[in-house]
């Protein structure tokens, strides 16, 4: 949690929200209605990537689209493109999440170690059988495809 809670734009003002912080649609919901926030539903992640989805607010971007990419997504020579395959978001919605996360405002720059809150079997699917996920990746694996970023 950041010491300034940022105003959450419009657009995001529907989705669900935890002590002040909006739950991406990316993200899965536990059966009993909390986020697991180190854990993605793997087909939202997809149609995001593939169908220019805020992965925020799950509604189509038209215009620009914002991309969050890690240091090691970075090009290391000249004229290379950036691979992604982080979903994009709208500008406002990136905003947002560059104040309130707290992996993008710098307050945190490694994961938690406590375990991840959805359960998984060794097909990578939720147990719950209440969670709405259908399966997720986990937001450390990057194996959902890539997207190439032009700049």
């Amino acid at each position: 949690m950041t010491d300034t809670m940022a105003p959450i734009p419009l657009r995001l003002a529907e989705r669900p929200q935890v002590g002040g912080l909006v739950t991406p649609w990316v993200t899965v919901i536990l059966a009993d209605g909390s986020p697991d926030w180190r854990a993605c539903i793997r087909h939202r992640v997809t149609q995001s990537i593939s169908q220019r989805l805020c992965q925020l607010d799950g509604q189509k971007i038209d215009g620009t689209a914002v991309f969050f990419v890690a240091d090691d997504q970075m090009p290391t020579k000249p004229g290379e493109p950036i691979v992604t395959d982080v979903p994009p978001v709208h500008p406002e919605c990136s905003s947002y999440a560059a104040r309130m996360c707290p992996m993008l405002n710098g307050r945190q720059d490694t994961y938690r170690a406590t375990p991840r809150r959805c359960a998984t079997s060794s097909h990578n699917r939720c147990t719950d059988p209440g969670c709405e996920c259908g399966g997720y990746v986990s937001v450390e694996t990057r194996d959902v495809g890539g997207m190439q970023v032009s700049g």
